[in-house]
């Protein structure tokens, strides 16, 4: 089981919540880059619906590792 980096999460929501472009600055096979993406799933979910772009523009928002 995967243990949940809090501020990595909190971090991956405020980004979800701003819309900025997932971009996690975590290593891609780690904790913290899950718990990142997870956090960042619900912050664009809590994005009022006027604020989000079509689907189609999500898929090309794929997440990204340095």
């Amino acid at each position: 089981m995967i243990a949940q980096d809090k501020k990595a999460w909190d971090e991956g929501f405020q980004a979800g919540k701003d819309g900025q472009a997932r971009q996690c600055p975590s290593p891609a096979v780690s904790a913290e880059a899950w718990s990142w993406h997870r956090g960042w799933r619900e912050g664009e979910a809590r994005r009022p619906k006027s604020d989000q772009p079509p689907f189609s523009a999500l898929l090309s928002r794929r997440p990204r590792h340095p």
